[in-house]
């Protein structure tokens, strides 16, 4: 616990500080808009593009770029800025007395803008503030405290959503503005001097991540394995069908179920933090990724709630252990110069299995029924693992997280 003690103080506590602020903040809104635009249009298609608003800025490849070539403070304190002034804005449109659904999404989309900056500057900002040697701790502390976030911002936002319309986005700008605060603290990061040295096209710039990916067949095989062992194996999506449907109970208990994957990943975060990961690291991430889609074959066939909420508690611990593997191995092996475009990619990859998931997850159920939907992504998450073990064999043999000198 010492190396823990040694970087929890200074700017890495102001760093975790911004997170919380920021996120709880992010989730608030998200829970608010969601119900807003519903309670409103009874449309369900407009949810919909809520999650869009929330996917598509990360496919801005110059987002990578930006966060190479500036100060990752300045791009950090910008990013937050922007969506402070978006939750401003989305206060006073969501206090009329009848809401617009266009300019709500419009707003929300830009704030989209600014999570995907966010998002890339405090991933990239990471190992300037941090000991290598602490960075794995790092990583599972920062996952804690957004699983934090995820637990009580949508209370949060709901809570604020019955009193009144517009109290929601302002207790998000509040948190915004401590984040910044928080922020402020952070020493500055100049851009590593060889990414502003590097030559080339526009274009050769911008896809420099692919490129830089194609030469680290560990990394990218880390963030594949990632993405499609979500993409097929993860039950969120249908969740609320299992509440209703299967254990029928009600919305009250849809909350127990996502509070049972969220508990169980914090429970794990906590223990990498005390304990972190050594020796046989791609056998550990495979083996819980395998762990992580037999869990979901469980949950999906189960009829017990107490059953369906242990499954959901150990897939979020076997999914935490994986991400903090995944996590730590962008940030230990990563070239400085090159951590924004990777980063900015790793979220492209991250969205796409969360969004697309949850897509595929619904098609499937349409086609098969909820429960055979679960039991093939299950498989097909196990069958996925199985089959980049022979494609990615670097990545399985590999004995510890930090691999390059």
């Amino acid at each position: 616990m010492r190396r823990l003690a040694n970087f929890t103080v200074g700017p890495y506590r102001r760093y975790l500080g911004a997170l919380l602020c920021a996120q709880l903040g992010v989730q608030i809104q998200t829970v608010a808009v969601g119900w807003q635009v519903y309670s409103s249009s009874g449309n369900a298609f407009h949810l919909a593009l809520i999650g869009l608003t929330q996917f598509l800025p990360a496919l801005v490849l110059v987002i990578g770029q930006i966060v190479d070539r500036c100060d990752r403070r300045n791009v950090l304190t910008a990013s937050i800025l922007g969506m402070a002034a978006m939750a401003l804005v989305l206060s006073w449109t969501t206090s009329r007395q009848t809401l617009m659904i266009l300019p709500i999404l419009i707003l929300f989309f830009g704030a989209g803008i600014g999570r995907a900056f966010y998002n890339a500057s405090r991933q990239a900002i990471l190992a300037r503030i941090v000991p290598e040697e602490a960075l794995p701790q790092a990583v599972s502390m920062n996952s804690m405290a957004n699983q934090m976030a995820i637990i009580i911002g949508p209370i949060l936002g709901g809570v604020l959503s019955a009193h009144a319309n517009a109290l929601p986005h302002l207790v998000a700008f509040g948190l915004h503005a401590l984040a910044l605060i928080c922020v402020a603290g952070i020493p500055s990061t100049p851009p590593d001097p060889f990414a502003a040295k590097e030559d080339g096209s526009r274009t050769e710039m911008l896809l420099g991540g692919f490129n830089y990916l194609r030469g680290q067949p560990i990394l990218l095989g880390s963030m594949l394995l990632d993405m499609l062992v979500v993409l097929f194996g993860s039950v969120v999506g249908l969740l609320p069908v299992y509440a209703n449907d299967i254990l029928k109970v009600g919305p009250e208990g849809l909350g127990v179920l996502r509070a049972s994957l969220a508990a169980g990943s914090i429970i794990a975060a906590f223990w990498i933090v005390r304990r972190p990961l050594d020796g046989a690291i791609g056998q550990k991430l495979f083996l819980f990724v395998m762990l992580f889609g037999a869990s979901s074959i469980v949950f999906s066939v189960s009829t017990s709630m107490i059953l369906s909420m242990l499954c959901l508690f150990l897939a979020g611990m076997f999914d935490m252990v994986g991400l903090s593997i995944r996590q730590s191995l962008l940030q230990l092996n990563t070239d400085d110069h090159m951590r924004g475009r990777v980063q900015a990619i790793n979220l492209v990859f991250v969205g796409a299995s969360n969004e697309i998931g949850a897509f595929r997850a619904g098609s499937a159920a349409v086609l098969l029924g909820p429960v055979a939907a679960l039991v093939t992504g299950g498989l097909m998450s196990i069958g996925v693992a199985g089959v980049m073990m022979r494609a990615f064999p670097s990545l399985f043999r590999i004995n510890n997280l930090k691999y390059r000198i």
